[in-house]
């Protein structure tokens, strides 16, 4: 949240989609999910893709936020960590 503040300052859809993110549907190693994602980007579906956004250099390093046409934030990915996990599995 802190991140958007500072990266987004102007975003103010952004940072209220954010603080309506209480309620996880699921939590992976890497990934964080708040909108149902079956049947992506039909009709009928809650997740409707509309952008990424970036944060860097957050508590949790790099994350990618997926918003979706309606402004929320459909989940977010630990970019850091999923890179830190990706090296290990290599070696």
């Amino acid at each position: 949240m802190r991140a958007a503040q500072e990266q987004f300052p102007d975003d103010a859809e952004l940072i209220a989609a954010l603080n309506n993110c209480h309620a996880a549907l699921s939590i992976g190693a890497h990934y964080i999910r708040f909108v149902d994602d079956k049947n992506p980007n039909t009709p009928g579906s809650r997740w409707q893709f509309s952008r990424n956004v970036m944060l860097e250099d957050t508590e949790h390093g790099d994350v990618i936020l997926d918003v979706m046409r309606t402004g929320e934030v459909g989940g977010v990915e630990l970019l850091t960590k999923k890179l830190q996990r990706d090296r290990q599995v290599r070696k």
